[in-house]
């Protein structure tokens, strides 16, 4: 027979890896969605317009980053890394129509003005839907684009 001690010392963990087995099952996809993040090839001195698709469909916390390398030689060298910025996502936000590389990257001037030649941007979004920085729920997106900036006519 167990005494009640004993069945609470039997409980507990398994309780325990049930929350840690359900938090780590839950995609990131419960909270947000990014379907699509196309930069368009832009002129030197407009506007680079990005098709970006994504849904925000539950509210969360999440740190936020735009880079951007230049295709030069045989690889790739750093052009900016915005800071890591925290924002609060809510279902009923509203992205500007169109959307442009200095919306999505305004922290940063050099992410937006860029002289021509061949880039490639990275978006990082890493949910923290507890605001807590939980290990347990913390989930990353990332979508990569390349595009071409052409030399002013």
């Amino acid at each position: 027979m167990l005494y009640t001690d004993e069945k609470l010392g039997l409980w507990v963990p398994i309780a325990l890896l049930l929350f840690a087995a359900v938090n780590f099952a839950v995609p990131s996809g419960f909270w947000f969605r990014v379907d699509r993040l196309d930069v368009h090839d832009g002129v030197y001195g407009q506007p680079i317009i990005v098709d970006y698709d994504r849904e925000i469909i539950r509210p969360f916390t999440a740190d936020w980053r735009v880079k951007i390398r230049r295709a030069s030689g045989d690889g790739l060298e750093w052009v900016c890394a915005s800071p890591l910025q925290r924002e609060d996502y809510d279902d009923r936000s509203r992205k500007p129509q169109p959307v442009t590389l200095e919306w999505l990257a305004w922290t940063d001037p050099r992410c937006y003005e860029l002289t021509p030649g061949d880039y490639v941007m990275t978006v990082t979004w890493e949910l923290n839907p507890d605001g807590l920085q939980s290990l347990f729920l913390r989930r990353t997106v990332s979508m990569t684009d390349s595009f071409t900036i052409e030399a002013a006519l």
